[in-house]
């Protein structure tokens, strides 16, 4: 019964520390995926958003300038 019990406790911690390994692996794959979209963002702005504000100018520019 002793021997039993020992046992089950140890399956307990093993899997406790098998849950907090998931949950760092869970966690650095949030960072990581948050860091893609933060990357895909200045991604986005700098191939779409400058160049058309940079052309939105440019317009302006021609308008005032006729």
């Amino acid at each position: 019964m002793a021997y039993e019990l020992q046992a089950a406790k140890e399956q307990q911690k093993i899997r406790l520390e098998e849950i907090e390994i998931e949950v760092v692996q869970r966690k650095k794959q949030i960072s990581i995926e948050e860091k893609e979209i933060e990357r895909t963002e200045k991604e986005l702005i700098a191939m779409v958003k400058r160049p058309a504000e940079a052309e939105a100018y440019k317009m302006q520019q021609l308008a005032e300038g006729q």
